[in-house]
C-alpha cells in the first residue's frame, strides 16, 4: 500500500537520526569531557576553557536524552511502549524489517553499541587503556553477532560479521601504537617498519567489507 506523507516523513527522520546518532554522541560528549589541569577542571579539547560553563549545563539534558535513546528504542521495539500512530508503526516496521523476529530490536542494540564505544573513546584518556577496552568491546560485540545472527539474510550476517572482525583486528593492531604513546617512545628501525606494515594491513582491512559488498552486488549489476 502507498504510504502517507506523515509516514514517509517519520521514516526520513528516523533514517537521519540513526545516521547522525554517533556524530551527535561524540560531539556532545567531547564538549562535556573535563579533566583536572593545574588545580582546575578544564575542557579536554581546549585546556584554556574552564569547565561548568552555562553552555555545558545546557548540554546535559541533550546528553541524558542521547543515553536514554537506545533503552527507550529497545522497549519500544519490544512492544513495552506502544506505537500509537500509523507513522510510529511504519517506523517500527522499517526498523524490524531486516532482522529475525527473535532479534527484532537489534537496531536499538546497535545504537547501544555505538553509545558504549563512543563513551569509551571520549572519556577514557589513557591511550593504552582506551585501545585495549575498545578491542575487548569490539570482540564482545562480534561474538554477540555471531551467536544471535540477527539479520534475516545469511549474507547480511556474514557481511556484518566480517566488518566487525575487521574492527577487532584494527583495534588490536593499535594496541602496539598506544603502548608506544603511553611510554613516550617513537619506534625506529624494525619496530617502525612493523608499524608501517600494520598501517598498510589496517587500510586493507577497511576495504574488506566494501570488496565483499561489491562482489555480492556484481552478479545483480551484470544482469541489470
Amino acid at each position: 500500500p502507498t504510504r502517507r506523507s506523515s509516514d514517509l516523513l517519520a521514516l526520513a527522520m528516523m533514517s537521519a537520526g540513526i545516521y547522525m546518532y554517533t556524530t551527535l554522541l561524540e560531539t556532545v560528549f567531547s564538549l562535556l569531557h573535563c579533566v583536572p589541569i593545574a588545580g582546575a577542571r578544564r575542557l579536554f579539547l581546549a585546556a584554556t576553557t574552564t569547565c561548568y560553563q552555562p553552555w555545558q549545563y545546557a548540554l546535559l539534558p541533550i546528553c541524558i536524552v542521547l543515553y536514554a535513546i537506545p533503552v527507550v528504542a529497545i522497549m519500544w521495539q519490544r512492544g513495552t511502549l506502544p506505537a500509537r500512530s500509523s507513522a510510529s508503526l511504519a517506523v517500527r516496521e522499517a526498523l524490524e524489517a531486516p532482522f529475525r523476529p527473535a532479534a527484532s530490536a537489534w537496531e536499538a542494540v546497535t545504537m547501544l553499541r555505538r553509545l558504549i564505544l563512543v563513551s569509551v573513546h571520549v572519556f577514557v584518556t589513557n591511550p593504552l587503556a582506551r585501545t585495549v577496552t575498545l578491542t575487548v568491546l569490539c570482540l564482545v560485540f562480534l561474538l554477540a553477532h555471531v551467536v544471535y545472527r540477527p539479520f534475516r539474510e545469511r549474507r547480511v550476517n556474514v557481511h556484518d560479521a566480517v566488518a566487525q572482525f575487521a574492527l577487532v583486528c584494527i583495534a588490536a593492531m593499535n594496541i602496539r601504537n598506544a603502548a608506544y604513546a603511553v611510554e613516550g617512545v617513537v619506534p625506529t628501525g624494525p619496530p617502525a617498519a612493523t608499524a608501517s606494515d600494520l598501517d598498510t594491513l589496517q587500510a586493507t582491512l577497511l576495504l574488506l567489507p566494501i570488496l565483499m559488498l561489491a562482489s555480492d552486488r556484481a552478479p545483480k549489476w551484470a544482469h541489470a
